[in-house]
């Protein structure tokens, strides 16, 4: 499991931070992924669920992603720009700067409920404060989750972003990763086992947040 969150390529802090480009393309092919595949991912989840409206699907999961992609990418350079702060009389004249940077490598372990907005959402804000992504989805979603790892390899270096798979020993270790940020969304049992792992290696963590409110504590604000 310590390969999934740091890779035989050095990245995370060991790498300058990405600039503006290289995050607007992920979060552009991120786009694609769910774009390119709309008609796949309701069926997959469909076939998960027994039998889901398609257009349930469409209006809570892929068009919410869509707002979400369009959201980020609308404010991704003014999110990116030093802020002025107020500096302290006894270090005047100085000035102050506060500067977004990533935290490095964020996990998020996903629920079976509204598994394909519920696992992007939080990995459209890690990917726009420059993080690297590391998802693992519901063993309850595998028509799903096995579409999302198939597409997600297909556009991503797995240095970017990476799926992982469902077995129960992924699951039990998935939480106790040394990650910079965790991303959880379930129910209140599971979610304190996950919060007593990740307090293990005092990493920060979110419970039930979404992409768009987690977007400065994935820039260590």
């Amino acid at each position: 499991m310590e390969r999934w969150s740091r890779p035989s390529t050095p990245w995370s802090r060991d790498e300058p931070a990405p600039g503006l480009a290289e995050r607007l393309d992920r979060l552009a092919r991120l786009r694609s992924i769910v774009a390119d595949n709309e008609e796949r991912f309701r069926q997959a989840i469909s076939a998960d669920f027994g039998h889901r409206s398609a257009v349930e699907t469409t209006i809570a999961e892929t068009m919410l992603l869509f707002s979400e992609i369009r959201h980020a990418t609308k404010h991704l350079k003014g999110w990116m720009a030093p802020q002025r702060v107020a500096t302290a009389l006894q270090f005047l004249p100085a000035r102050n700067r506060l500067m977004p940077q990533p935290l490095g490598v964020v996990g998020i372990i996903a629920p079976w409920n509204y598994p394909l907005q519920l696992t992007l959402a939080p990995a459209i804000g890690a990917l726009a404060a420059g993080n690297r992504v590391l998802i693992k989805p519901s063993e309850l979603t595998p028509h799903f989750s096995a579409l999302l790892k198939e597409t997600v390899a297909a556009r991503f270096d797995s240095t970017e972003v990476l799926v992982t798979g469902v077995e129960e020993e992924i699951a039990e270790a998935f939480a106790r990763l040394p990650f910079d940020h965790l991303v959880f969304t379930g129910s209140t049992p599971v979610g304190r086992l996950v919060a007593e792992a990740a307090g293990r290696n005092r990493r920060d963590f979110g419970l039930l947040r979404c992409a768009r409110n987690d977007e400065k504590k994935m820039q260590g604000e």
